[in-house]
């Protein structure tokens, strides 16, 4: 028990996970580098309509080396740009001080020819004293991921929204809200899928090193809902059939599992008491399925049958909760409630006048 506690405690300090689901990957997108790499040419150029200016050239710039270099309107900006064998590179960004030539991989192997492409980006730079910067742009870098040809460079989106996010807050006043939620959602996109966020990492730590003791917990966790599951089998088994507690009845019988569901037909309206077995306990509800405008069960929650039974009934959401007890409570308990529940409930139906009408009417 003790192991389980301090599983609990460790697990209660580690950061919350707040992971709702971003556009792309609703859409599929993050999938296919051709849109990654449009997403990618729009943010990098500085006339674009987003209104970040050179924000993310700039970071890419810095992350290579150069976070000086001279960025003028006479920028180039080529998709798909041709090299020889009519290969294409990716991404190729010609300036008057750089050539930055990008090769985007979202889970593609660098099939590529980088050497082809090397020349091509060296040739765009020579003669013009301009620094030739060849990059490949992926998810993750791994530890034993050998150099890759022609000079390229290996750097991570992870390590370019580092750098994205220490200027941001300066372009906030000039960008286009519209853009800049975009780019925040490909910027979480991205990181999910190289599985850098914060959060998650020590997510992923924690449950791979206690996985042991949380398989325990978690097969201790389900023979408890087994039990539970049991309770409402058996209390079922020994009414089902009690004709003290059949006039009205509509229904009996086990709801998702924990719930002993009880249904009753009274002038029209569907009138339940449900016994709720949870973890956090058990509880015995009453409320009206149908038609809660014109409510009988007010009418019925103040009839002297049920008081008697339940005087102090708790209001929650539709439902009021008769009664609540442990995880621990006795099975016969649950079951001497529920039955006087019912009874209670077929006495205040019988009290009532024939046809009875709305009362806030």
């Amino acid at each position: 028990m003790n192991d389980y506690l301090g599983l609990l405690i460790a697990y209660q300090e580690l950061p919350r996970v707040q992971r709702s689901s971003t556009f792309m990957e609703v859409a599929g997108y993050p999938h296919y580098e051709n849109v990654c790499s449009n997403i990618l040419a729009f943010f990098v150029d500085p006339t674009a309509e987003h209104g970040l200016g050179d924000l993310v050239l700039r970071a890419f710039l810095t992350m290579a080396g150069i976070p000086e270099a001279s960025i003028s309107s006479r920028l180039k900006i080529t998709r798909e740009h041709p090299a020889e064998q009519d290969k294409r590179i990716d991404l190729v960004i010609d300036a008057e001080t750089f050539t930055l030539g990008i090769e985007n991989k979202i889970y593609h192997w660098e099939a590529n020819d980088l050497e082809n492409y090397a020349r091509v980006i060296q040739s765009l730079a020579a003669g013009k004293d301009k620094k030739p910067l060849k990059v490949i742009l992926c998810l993750r870098i791994q530890a034993d991921q050998a150099a890759p040809k022609g000079g390229f460079i290996r750097y991570t989106y992870p390590q370019l929204w580092s750098y994205v996010q220490a200027k941001l807050g300066q372009r906030l006043a000039t960008a286009h809200p519209k853009w800049l939620l975009y780019l925040t959602d490909f910027m979480a996109t991205t990181a999910r899928l190289a599985g850098q966020t914060s959060e998650e990492i020590e997510l992923t730590k924690f449950f791979s090193k206690h996985h042991e003791l949380v398989d325990r917990l978690a097969a201790d966790r389900q023979r408890l809902l087994n039990r539970l599951a049991t309770t409402v089998r058996n209390i079922l088994g020994r009414i089902v059939s009690r004709e003290d507690i059949s006039k009205y009845k509509r229904s009996r019988g086990v709801w998702e599992t924990f719930t002993l569901a009880n249904h009753f037909t009274i002038q029209g309206k569907r009138i339940c008491i449900d016994l709720n077995g949870k973890l956090s306990g058990w509880s015995l509800v009453f409320f009206q399925l149908d038609d809660p405008i014109r409510a009988l069960l007010p009418v019925l929650r103040q009839s002297p049958s049920l008081l008697s039974c339940f005087p102090d009934l708790e209001m929650e959401k539709e439902h009021y909760v008769l009664q609540r007890w442990p995880l621990q409570a006795q099975e016969l308990e649950l079951e001497e409630a529920l039955v006087n529940a019912m009874k209670a409930l077929i006495a205040a139906a019988d009290a009532l006048p024939n046809n009875l009408q709305d009362p806030t009417i």
